[in-house]
């Protein structure tokens, strides 16, 4: 169990597993894949951003959210095994693999609107609640690409984004 902000200061592959909450604090350089489990939220507090080359899996359970909203850089696909709300915010592009999420999904690509990035939906997910698909700021460069079914039990919303792509 974590006391405290996790910070992954150099790392290939990186397993956490956790017995509570998960918090990453300050800057996490992850240079191959990063797999998290957590039987309580994982979150990227006020200051922690993460930088994965590679991929990553997350499992917060139905009940916790998963709430990683700054800068972050998620360079390969992002699976959501389970949690609750979800909010992945990148500073590039942002693949969605296979998603389980019992609330709602908030997704951002280029959520510094300083760069021509790509939202993606590469595998079918689910999502109990609503899901909100954004380009970063006014998504003049941005494209949305929705390649594989979503299944919402409310709404889809997409928004700031100069292309939507359906396949």
């Amino acid at each position: 169990n974590f006391g405290g902000d996790v910070t992954i200061v150099s790392g290939n592959n990186v397993t956490l597993n956790d017995t509570g909450a998960i918090q990453f604090g300050g800057t996490s350089t992850i240079s191959g894949n990063l797999v998290v489990t957590a039987a309580g939220a994982i979150t990227d507090g006020a200051a922690g951003t993460l930088a994965i080359t590679g991929t990553t899996s997350l499992t917060a359970g139905a009940a916790n959210n998963i709430t990683l909203d700054n800068g972050n850089n998620f360079g390969g696909d992002v699976t959501i095994v389970s949690g609750n709300n979800v909010t992945l915010n990148d500073i590039n592009d942002l693949t969605l693999g296979a998603a389980t999420v019992s609330g709602n999904l908030s997704l951002t690509a280029d959520v510094n609107n300083d760069s021509t990035s790509t939202l993606q939906i590469k595998t079918a997910i689910s999502v109990g609640g609503s899901v909100t698909l954004s380009g970063g700021g006014t998504g003049t460069n941005d494209t949305i690409d929705i390649d594989a079914d979503i299944t919402a039990a409310t709404t889809l919303t997409i928004q700031n984004a100069a292309t939507v792509d359906l396949a």
